[in-house]
């Protein structure tokens, strides 16, 4: 038999050690539960942040283009009535033209003034024969936007010769007209 003197340990030692650790398991545990927990609020709270700007700036994105929708719309509206305005308008450039490619070789266009309200082109005319200028009108009249020519006011010039010394020169004389000529609608022109 054996003597031991030494005090017995306590049951209850052994399984204090176990609680100690069991606690401290629980413990970190606990706290990485805790910190995990923390992290993903924190995390959530970035994303909806984040989400909600997003919201306002397509609120704000929205809000633009409904007023670029709108002036958009009156562009559109304001541009069409420009364009219908320009598409009755006639064409200048090509009656300039027309005007141009029916002079003869001795009559010159001294003066051309365009009235758009009124739709009539006056021309002051020279030339050194006063039959060229109803050759001229009469030509005029077959280009499709001339719906009226008027011939008035056919002169004679009479220059004074004695600044030349008595000679005549080439642009002395001739004959000077006015022609006004009435053009017809863009609309009328078409058909």
């Amino acid at each position: 038999m054996e003597i031991n003197l030494l005090p017995k340990e306590s049951p209850t030692r052994k399984y204090r050690l176990l609680a100690i650790i069991a606690a401290v398991v629980l413990l970190f545990g606990g706290a990485g539960t805790s910190l995990f927990y923390y992290i993903h609020l924190l995390n959530t709270t970035d994303d909806l942040t984040a989400e909600l700007r997003r919201v306002k700036q397509d609120n704000v994105t929205l809000t633009a283009e409904r007023t670029v929708d709108s002036q958009t719309k009156k562009y559109n509206q304001v541009k069409g009535a420009v364009d219908n305005l320009i598409s009755e308008q006639n064409d200048y450039g090509q009656m300039l033209d027309g005007l141009a490619s029916k002079l003869s070789d001795r009559t010159q266009i001294e003066q051309v003034s365009v009235d758009t309200a009124n739709g009539t082109v006056h021309l002051n005319l020279h030339t050194d024969d006063a039959t060229r200028i109803e050759e001229y009108a009469a030509l005029l009249r077959s280009e499709v936007w001339v719906e009226e020519i008027l011939v008035e006011n056919i002169q004679q010039i009479v220059t004074d010769t004695t600044a030349t010394g008595g000679v005549q020169t080439p642009d002395s004389g001739g004959f000077s007209a006015k022609l006004t000529i009435t053009l017809k609608p863009r609309r009328a022109q078409e058909s």
